[in-house]
């Protein structure tokens, strides 16, 4: 028997029809007016996508890319991190992560909605008691990928 995950869902952003009809084909920079975040939607004719204007690397907000002449990427302002917002792909790094996409819901008026889907926490779902520990029970250990030698200079 297959498990259901109960998913939660949380309305970002409202945007009116009238707010709609100024976005042009690619990179449309909106801010909310209730709490100040920013997200980012790209148009490409009829079909949109959406996002957080929030870089997963360190958290900096995205602007144009001027070196994009396609109008689809963004560029992180802390690290120089790349998006490809038309496919949610971080594209420098290449082949590094992908940004988390937001729902675009249509109501039954005018206007759209920004939504963010998240399955709750397992923690929050199934709460279990914290179990002690006995000494020296878990033991940490790391490794290194790299090694680097370097010859022994005689003292002068």
């Amino acid at each position: 028997m297959e498990e259901r995950v109960e998913r939660r869902a949380q309305v970002l952003l409202s945007i009116s029809a009238e707010e709609e009809i100024n976005f042009k084909d690619g990179i449309n920079f909106v801010r909310s007016k209730e709490d100040g975040k920013n997200y980012i939607i790209y148009k490409d004719g009829d079909k949109m996508r959406a996002c957080k204007n929030l870089c997963k690397h360190r958290g900096g907000l995205f602007i144009k890319d001027i070196e994009d002449l396609s109008s689809r990427s963004v560029r992180c302002t802390k690290h120089n991190w790349k998006l490809d917002v038309s496919t949610m792909k971080y594209t420098n790094p290449p082949e590094s992560i992908c940004q988390d996409e937001l729902v675009i819901e249509r109501g039954e008026g005018a206007g759209l909605s920004l939504v963010e889907r998240n399955p709750p926490n397992p923690w929050d779902a199934d709460p279990k008691d914290p179990e002690a520990l006995a000494f020296e029970e878990v033991q940490v250990s790391s490794t290194c990928d790299k090694m680097n030698f370097f010859p022994l200079q005689k003292p002068a």
